[in-house]
């Protein structure tokens, strides 16, 4: 489970590397992003083969789907800065180095705000498992009062068998 969650995380984190290539080479840089969003599609078809089918998005595909989002946002980010910088190479740089440090603070808000998501989410999960594991127990004493109120119940009338039978 959280090695999805890594290999997710670390498809997401080489995205980041596209701003080392030169912004006056948008095909490349358009390139090596949708062969990251290629990757990230295909890996969260093969995990969602290897997991059991269930309706609902469990945390897993939230953080797949957000992922993807974030790459397919610096698609379109390096669509429009390949466009802009054929009229103002230095402004295009800059503003190449704002997106880079926009993206990266926005990456980290998600991922921290994710991790104590799921911290919260096991928690309250262990403790359901925990009020479960007392109910079970409860249940179970409950029965086994049960069970030796039948048994003192047919001692009871086994015994009353036996003092008629005797009469």
């Amino acid at each position: 489970f959280f090695n999805a969650f890594f290999l997710i995380f670390l498809i997401t984190v080489l995205a980041f590397n596209i701003f080392s290539v030169d912004c006056k080479l948008p095909q490349n840089r358009l390139q090596i992003t949708t062969t990251l969003l290629l990757t990230s599609v295909s890996f969260k078809w093969v995990i969602n083969r290897s997991l059991p089918a269930v309706s609902y998005l469990t945390s897993l595909d939230k953080y797949a789907i957000i992922s993807i989002l974030f790459i397919c946002l610096l698609c379109v980010w390096h669509a429009i800065i390949g466009s802009a910088w054929q009229s103002d190479l230095k402004w295009s740089q800059e503003l190449d180095k704002w997106a880079l440090f926009t993206f990266a603070i926005a990456f980290l808000i998600y991922n921290t705000t994710f991790v104590i998501w799921l911290f919260v989410a096991s928690k309250s999960q262990r403790d359901l498992k925990k009020r479960e594991k007392n109910f079970m127990r409860a249940l179970e004493s409950l029965i086994h009062q049960q069970e030796d109120s039948f048994i003192n119940l047919q001692t009871v009338n086994d015994n009353e068998e036996i003092y008629d039978n005797s009469s």
